[in-house]
């Protein structure tokens, strides 16, 4: 029924305000529950998903591309900064113009994704909706980074630990052919033989310097040689 104007009235005005606030705020979190479910593996597929949530909002929106947004500014440009591009739905033929003050940037920190785009005119809570939504999908995003570096980071260390192990285990042998070769060297050979060894030695020689190259890698420094 309706309201009373006296504060038994406001009283209920201000509880259907906030059942319809709440209401409100479950189904955008319903939606954003939604999104956050969604693999981020691959961000196109982050950002398509985002777009269909963000398609079926009461108002829809629209995923503008960072590359199409800035070939819609360039070829907009007498718009003016009110403006960030005016465009015809191939479907429908509506021309739709977006407000700048409608649209939420799209970057995971590392990439920029372009932007979602009002088709229309939003309120408040549209937007609160939008912004839940977008910043759930870029939550995804970061974190599938962050889970990629990780991983990065894991090969990365089984890696210099094999590198340090080598290093070690052929640094002895190798002292063994060195030492032996230069024994040699000083013995009575002759010149094809001596050419051999000299090879052979040099051969060794290279090696060594690829074991202190792994072992300086290992250790997290970088290897130097003087000339």
């Amino acid at each position: 029924p309706k309201l009373p104007n006296d504060e038994v009235g406001d009283l209920g005005g201000a509880i259907e305000e906030l059942s319809s606030r709440l209401h409100q705020d479950a189904r955008a979190l319903s939606r954003s529950l939604v999104l956050s479910r969604a693999s981020a593996a691959d961000p196109e597929d982050c950002i398509d998903g985002l777009g269909e949530e963000l398609a079926s909002l009461a108002v829809p929106w629209k995923i503008v591309r960072a590359h199409e947004h800035r070939e819609a500014l360039e070829e907009h440009a007498e718009l003016g900064a009110g403006l960030s591009d005016t465009q015809k739905d191939e479907d429908s033929g509506v021309v739709r113009r977006w407000k700048a003050e409608h649209a939420i940037t799209l970057n995971d920190g590392e990439r920029d994704y372009g932007s979602a785009v009002a088709c229309g005119e939003v309120s408040e809570a549209d937007v609160r909706v939008a912004e839940l939504l977008t910043r759930t999908a870029m939550s995804n995003l970061r974190g599938a980074n962050l889970e990629r570096q990780a991983r990065v980071g894991e090969k990365l260390a089984v890696l210099s630990r094999l590198s340090a192990s080598v290093a070690h285990e052929m640094n002895t042998p190798l002292a063994f052919v060195k030492a032996n070769l230069l024994a040699v060297v000083d013995e009575p050979l002759s010149s094809d033989v001596r050419e051999m060894v000299t090879d052979a030695y040099q051969g060794v020689q290279r090696i060594i310097h690829i074991v202190r190259d792994l072992s300086a890698v290992s250790s997290g420094g970088a290897a130097s040689s003087r000339e």
